[in-house]
């Protein structure tokens, strides 16, 4: 199933790309059966704060993260980026669903790097994380506050960082996506 360098998202969630290497394997470990609605999640979300930019994303420009639509047959969402002033560059990939009968939140980019939603309203927020194994000794964490608009109250994004070092990421030293003069976008295609 593999498709598309993930450029880590978690934009994305994406592939992790630049992100922060941690001793020891991934955290990530299936706990509980949780409810997540990958239709709810479809749509525009803005990339608010990451702890690394993958090939897709700088952290600089407009850029915003567009998951297009479910696919049931597959457990696959197709998901495109749009940069620049007019949001014209695009870069597009896949991320498949997998033990979406255990837990359907935990996701795999084209390369196998896991990513997780771990917490959403799907109305505002969502947090997404990701992480790839190096060698069996190192791992590397990516972690993406998404905002279905260009910002997110401090509140909420401290209340995130807390899920996530709870789940057993490190404190993740986030950027904020500088969103000035970017106007509102939403793609068609």
């Amino acid at each position: 199933m593999k498709m598309y360098v993930f450029v880590l998202l978690l934009s994305v969630l994406v592939a992790v790309g630049q992100s922060t290497k941690i001793d020891g394997p991934c955290p990530i470990k299936i706990k509980q059966i949780e409810t997540f609605d990958p239709n709810r999640y479809l749509g525009k979300w803005w990339d608010v704060y990451a702890n690394s930019y993958g090939v897709c994303g700088s952290g600089y420009g407009c850029q915003l993260t567009y998951y297009r639509l479910y696919h049931e047959d597959i457990h696959a969402i197709p998901i495109n980026w749009f940069t620049g002033p007019t949001y014209s560059n695009e870069c597009s990939f896949v991320i498949y669903q997998t033990d979406y009968d255990v837990d359907p939140r935990l996701f795999y980019d084209g390369d196998d790097n896991s990513i997780y939603v771990l917490d959403t309203d799907y109305d505002s927020y969502a947090v997404e994380i990701g992480c790839a194994n190096d060698d069996g000794v190192t791992h590397e964490e990516r972690v993406v506050l998404r905002s279905r608009n260009m910002t997110m109250p401090d509140e909420v994004r401290d209340r995130l960082v807390k899920k996530v070092v709870e789940y057993g990421f490190a404190k993740p030293n986030l950027n904020a996506h500088n969103y000035t003069g970017c106007k509102d976008f939403t793609p068609t295609h």
